[in-house]
C-alpha cells in the first residue's frame, strides 16, 4: 500500500483495527505484484501475511476492507523479492505501532488547534484519541500511551516540577512528543530537544547579541507593532523527502501556513530540520521587510531525540481550520513514524 496516496493513513488505521501488524519501509522499493510490477515510495506499508496471528483468508479479506476504507489500491506481491530496492522483510522494514494518543484539553489550551488536530485524527482517519481535562493530567498513566500531542496553550500550568520531570522520563523510555506552534517552543525551553534551542535563545547558531532598542514616539506604538504581527500568510518550505516525517511526499517545495511570530534557529543536529523556509519564501499574504527576512531560512518541522524516544516541533499548524491540508501529512507522519527517526 503505497504511502504517497492521501487515504494510506486511514487504511493504515484500519489495518491495526482489524488487529493486523503493519511494516514500513523507509527506502522505496518496486514489486512484482498480481498487477505487474508496482513502485513504492518510502513509507509505504506491508502486510506480512506470516506474522499474523489470523487466516491468510482472513489477512486477505481485511486488507480488501481497508482499501476500500480509505479508497485506496491495494497490491498482492507474487514473491518477496523486489525488482528494485529493498527486498520486503529485509532490514529496511519495521514494524508500524498502532499508536496510543493522549492529547491535553480544557483550560488555557487552545481549542482551535485541539480541534482541528482531533477532527483530522478521528473523523478523517479514524484514529482514536484520548482526551485528557488539563486539571486530570496528574493522574494519567503513561504506561498507557505512546504518543502525546501538545498545543499552543496552558502547556506550562500542566508540566511542572515532578510532572514535568515525569513527562521527560516518559520520552526518554520511548514516548514520542508531538509539540505544534507555542508547544513547540516550550518543549525547546524545558529540556525536551538537546539539539534545538528555544526561539530568542541565541542558540544554535546565532550570537546572541541584542542591539540597544531605538527611541520611538509612545504615539506611533500600535502602529508599529501591528506592522511586525504575522496574521496569516503562506511560505514556501523545502522538505527532506528522505525523512520518515516527510514520507509521502512527492515535492521537496510545500506550502505552510503561518500566523505567528516564533522564529527558531535551525537544529544543530545537521539531519534534524526536517523542513525550512526557503531563502525566498513569501507566497502569498502580509509581512514586514523585517519578518520577511528573519523567516527566510527558518525551520517549519524538527526532530529530535531524547533518550529512546522523539520529540517533533511543528513550528506551524499543520492542520489550519482543517482545509490547510497539503501539511496534514507531516502530523500523520509524526503520529504513525515518530518513533523511526
Amino acid at each position: 500500500m503505497d504511502w504517497r496516496d492521501s487515504g494510506a493513513p486511514t487504511a493504515l488505521r484500519a489495518l491495526q483495527a482489524a488487529g493486523l501488524r503493519a511494516e514500513m519501509s523507509t527506502r522505496g522499493w518496486t514489486s512484482p505484484t498480481t498487477r505487474g510490477e508496482v513502485a513504492f515510495g518510502a513509507g509505504s506499508i506491508s502486510i506480512p501475511v506470516g506474522i499474523q496471528t489470523v487466516s491468510p483468508d482472513s489477512v486477505h479479506r481485511a486488507v480488501q476492507a481497508a482499501a476500500v476504507v480509505g479508497q485506496v489500491p491495494a497490491h498482492a506481491a507474487t514473491t518477496g523479492y523486489s525488482s528494485a530496492g529493498s527486498d520486503l522483510g529485509s532490514r529496511s522494514f519495521g514494524p508500524v505501532r498502532a499508536p496510543r494518543i493522549l492529547m491535553p484539553i480544557g483550560d488555557g489550551v487552545s481549542s482551535y488547534e485541539v480541534g482541528q488536530l482531533w477532527h483530522l485524527l478521528d473523523q478523517r482517519v479514524g484514529q482514536p484519541v484520548t482526551k485528557v481535562d488539563t486539571d486530570d493530567i496528574g493522574r494519567v498513566d503513561w504506561a498507557d500511551y505512546d504518543v502525546l500531542v501538545l498545543v499552543s496553550g496552558g502547556v506550562g500550568s500542566m508540566f511542572s516540577g515532578a510532572r514535568l520531570e515525569r513527562l521527560q522520563s516518559w520520552v526518554r523510555e520511548g514516548g514520542t512528543l508531538i509539540a505544534v506552534r507555542n508547544a513547540a517552543a516550550w518543549a525547546a525551553a524545558n529540556g525536551f530537544t538537546p539539539n534545538i534551542d528555544p526561539p530568542g535563545s541565541g542558540g544554535n547558531g546565532a550570537d546572541g547579541e541584542d542591539e540597544a532598542p531605538t527611541r520611538l514616539p509612545w504615539a506611533d506604538a500600535g502602529d508599529i507593532q501591528g506592522a511586525q504581527a504575522i496574521g496569516g500568510s503562506i511560505w514556501a518550505a523545502d522538505l527532506d523527502l528522505t525523512h520518515p516525517l516527510a514520507f509521502g511526499y512527492t515535492q521537496r517545495t510545500i506550502p505552510v501556513w503561518r500566523d505567528h511570530s516564533l522564529f527558531f534557529e535551525p537544529s544543530d543536529n545537521p539531519y534534524g530540520t526536517v523542513a525550512q523556509l526557503t531563502d525566498d519564501p513569501h507566497l502569498s499574504g502580509y509581512i514586514s521587510d523585517e519578518n520577511e527576512a528573519r523567516l527566510a531560512g527558518s525551520p517549519s518541522v524538527m526532530a529530535d531525540r531524547l533518550g529512546g524516544g522523539s520529540v517533533v516541533l511543528l513550528v506551524d499548524n499543520p492542520n489550519f481550520r482543517g482545509f490547510w491540508r497539503g501539511t496534514t501529512r507531516l502530523f500523520l507522519n509524526a503520529v504513525y513514524f515518530g518513533d523511526r527517526f
